[in-house]
């Protein structure tokens, strides 16, 4: 079992970690631990102390070699400001004069590495036992997973591309192939946390991609869409699945695109002729049809048969 625990107040002279049970022959890279320090000092805090400062994790004990030997870890992180401290908040009983009073503990400026799952993953209390059913010791990262800005997702239209395309044509904000949609792009959110700026690309502009997150993705290819045949997309929304339903049907076949939500489906008719897709009727929906239904908007597209009022 890991057992962590950490030490050190704010304006103290340094921070200190210890981590035991960790089984030997781990690799330890330094650079990555001050790469997670450096990450921390991105978030808000109440000055612009977090800007000067430039934590580096010094390793004590447990590592040799850039590896884990067992025993207990201790890591040190020094804090540059101490030495403008040392009279008002000493260690020893210096000068009672020039002391600074301290009122209420202060854990500094680490994390709260002992906090409960729900605090460290920022995620209700009450969530926390379903968290944990399902994260176990990664309720945590889960959480904070979920709390971060989402990379976006784009898709590629066989239309007018193939993906190889797509990549060569968005090189320049890193795009990287989506790891379960065969036909889906990643970009990460740029350090300010903003999007990468789409809307005028010509790979954009032109048709080349369409923005669609890839669980949204793997819903239409699960509908298994061929060309020659007749779909109809009763929950169209803006259209995502309907483009991506065109494109695996090459065009051929017909698609009914429905709404009950007229403002919902509006966007639906630019992005049909910026696609290039030909295969869409947009109606309302009448009969009973297979369906694809994307629940709760995401992840899940599957094909039911509904009965829908005539």
């Amino acid at each position: 079992m890991l057992r962590f625990s950490t030490a050190g107040e704010s304006h103290g002279e340094s921070l200190v970690a210890l981590v035991s049970g960790m089984p030997a022959g781990v690799p330890i890279e330094n650079a990555r631990v001050n790469r997670e320090l450096w990450r921390r000092q991105q978030g808000y805090g109440r000055g612009g102390r977090m800007r000067i400062e430039q934590d580096t994790a010094h390793f004590l004990s447990g590592v040799r070699h850039g590896k884990t030997i067992g025993s207990p870890i201790a890591i040190e992180i020094e804090n540059r400001d101490w030495k403008n401290w040392t009279e008002s908040l000493p260690v020893a009983a210096g000068d009672p004069a020039k002391h600074k009073a301290v009122a209420s503990p202060r854990p500094g400026h680490a994390d709260l590495a002992g906090a409960p799952p729900h605090v460290a993953g920022d995620f209700p209390e009450w969530l926390a036992p379903q968290f944990e059913a399902s994260f176990g010791a990664f309720a945590a990262v889960e959480g904070r997973a979920l709390a971060e800005r989402a990379p976006l997702d784009l898709r590629v239209n066989l239309l007018k591309a193939t993906r190889d395309k797509a990549l060569a044509a968005l090189s320049y904000l890193a795009p990287e192939p989506t790891p379960f949609s065969p036909v889906g792009l990643r970009i990460a959110m740029r350090p300010d946390g903003r999007a990468p700026p789409l809307a005028s690309d010509p790979a954009y502009v032109k048709g080349l991609v369409e923005v669609q997150d890839e669980g949204s993705q793997l819903g239409a290819l699960l509908a298994e869409a061929r060309a020659g045949m007749q779909v109809l997309d009763l929950c169209a929304g803006a259209g995502g699945k309907t483009l991506a339903l065109a494109a695996a049907m090459a065009n051929q076949g017909q698609i009914y695109a429905a709404d009950d939500d007229a403002r919902r489906i509006a966007p639906i008719f630019a992005r049909l002729a910026r696609s290039g897709a030909r295969n869409v009727q947009v109606r309302a929906p009448r009969g009973r049809e297979d369906v694809l239904a994307d629940l709760e908007g995401r992840y899940n597209g599957v094909k039911h048969s509904v009965d829908v009022d005539k």
